[in-house]
């Protein structure tokens, strides 16, 4: 049985500083097809959630700590700055954040370059040229993102490009590739997308289709208009596994329900990962990410959502709240030293503690779901 870290054990921290964003990105759980999630609430975590769990003995423990939004840009919360240097100041050894770079201005870039050290760096998600970026990143300024990206390159800042592969940018990858080399990038991150894949279907969508919606001043919607469709890559190496699951399992609810689940939080070397857990933008603790992710979803009728109001039914709406409780009592609860990692061998329909299908879904050794550097959805170029 899987063990997940107990507070001593862990060495990397994944946090959600807010939820808000700039942009509504059409395959983001903050607005699916383009149009914002109304469930979604703004917030984020202010100074004093960040002073209060990572404390300065749990700061020196800590390899990395990482600044990554389901819903938020951390370039949008409030006191991103003030929270890295708090991190620094106490010994965490690196630090990085993801961003869509178009968010405050040269000024601020400029602070954050002088508070990061030379283990840390800042990714700015970039999907395309002038031409093309914002058919995916909604609402983003290409030129507002480069003059950010100079301006931190410029005062020693170490930046990173990750560039989402469509169909409709896939041949401008080389040439960004050479523009952020002539930038200062360190490094240039091409990507495969698992999110178009159709979990019932097992089969990998040809299209998207990007909505966006017009209002009154009042906030009351007019129409729903179709503005652009996106699609994967030809190239997509996530179709090929696709056929080797079917092949394997018959179908992708079968493979979520039967294979065999290596957690990413317990570090398992197949997946080169040091012991971690997510920090949402409520102060919640999860295990990961894809689980932090669930409870502000859409959709009701998302299995996933369903099997989350089980969990808080059973264990009450606070059993992870760091506002409530400390992290070191969040980590030893039931649910993350029992419960979780004994319903990895169980059945998504059982009555008792069943699997989640997060867990089958993201953390099944056949499918990689990741699409991060790491992962194999990812080629790496040093620049």
């Amino acid at each position: 049985m899987h063990i997940l870290p107990r507070k001593n054990e862990v060495r990397e921290v994944h946090v959600e500083a807010t939820s808000r964003c700039n942009l509504t990105c059409p395959q983001c759980a903050r607005s699916p097809s383009g149009v914002l999630n109304p469930k979604l609430p703004m917030s984020e975590l202010s100074i004093e959630d960040i002073q209060r769990i990572f404390d300065p003995d749990f700061c020196k423990q800590l390899e990395q700590v990482y600044f990554n939004g389901n819903f938020g840009d951390p370039a949008a919360s409030s006191c991103l700055p003030e929270a890295l240097l708090w991190l620094k100041t106490h010994g965490v050894r690196k630090i990085n954040f993801f961003t869509n770079g178009s968010l405050r201005n040269p000024e601020w870039w400029q602070r954050i370059a002088m508070i990061l050290r030379p283990t840390d760096y800042v990714v700015f998600s970039i999907d395309g040229l002038e031409d093309t970026n914002h058919i995916y990143r909604r609402g983003a300024n290409f030129s507002k993102i480069m003059e950010n990206a100079e301006t931190f390159i410029k005062h020693g800042g170490n930046a990173r490009w990750d560039f989402l592969k469509f169909e409709h940018n896939i041949h401008q990858v080389d040439e960004a590739r050479a523009l952020a080399k002539s930038m200062g990038f360190k490094n240039f991150v091409a990507k495969d997308t698992v999110r178009f894949i159709d979990e019932k279907q097992s089969d990998m969508r040809k299209e998207q289709v990007i909505h966006l919606t017009k209002r009154r001043s009042n906030g009351n919607v007019i129409a729903m208009v179709d503005m652009d469709k996106i699609s994967p890559t030809s190239d997509n190496k996530t179709m090929t596994r696709m056929e080797f699951i079917n092949q394997k399992y018959g179908s992708f609810e079968n493979y979520m329900n039967n294979n065999t689940i290596a957690c990413k939080s317990t570090a398992p070397a197949a997946f080169n990962k040091r012991p971690n857990i997510f920090i949402d933008f409520t102060a919640k603790i999860w295990p990961c990410c894809w689980l932090g992710c669930v409870p502000h979803w859409e959709d009701d009728n998302y299995l996933p959502k369903h099997q989350y109001k089980q969990m808080i039914e059973k264990y009450g709406i606070e059993f992870n709240d760091t506002r409530v409780h400390s992290l070191e009592k969040i980590l030893e609860h039931q649910w993350y030293t029992t419960d979780l990692p004994a319903s990895w061998n169980n059945k998504i329909e059982d009555e008792v503690n069943p699997r989640l299908q997060v867990c089958g879904k993201t953390c099944g050794t056949d499918f990689e779901w990741s699409s991060g550097a790491g992962s194999k959805n990812a080629t790496v170029y040093k620049l």
